[in-house]
């Protein structure tokens, strides 16, 4: 019975020390957004497409392509920009 305590405990201490860490970013650390480069990367995509149908993720508004899909990030359907 003590062995079965003791697994139990040593499970629950990983399954909570993994929920502590972001995947993809160093030492979990949040991923901040340089708002001068998104801006000027709007600013162009607005430039190279004025005219033509743009097709974008709800949740990756970065994700701009030229006909309808889904997205390569999430495999959400792309909805049309206005």
């Amino acid at each position: 019975m003590n062995f079965r305590h003791v697994s139990l405990f040593l499970a629950a201490t990983l399954a909570v020390a993994g929920c502590g860490t972001r995947s993809g970013t160093p030492n979990g650390a949040a991923v901040q957004p340089d708002t001068a480069a998104s801006a000027a990367h709007a600013d162009s995509l607005h430039k190279a497409t004025a005219g033509k149908k743009v097709y974008t993720c709800s949740m990756h508004p970065e994700i701009a392509l030229s006909e309808p899909g889904n997205c390569p990030k999430c495999g959400m359907v792309l909805v049309e920009k206005n």
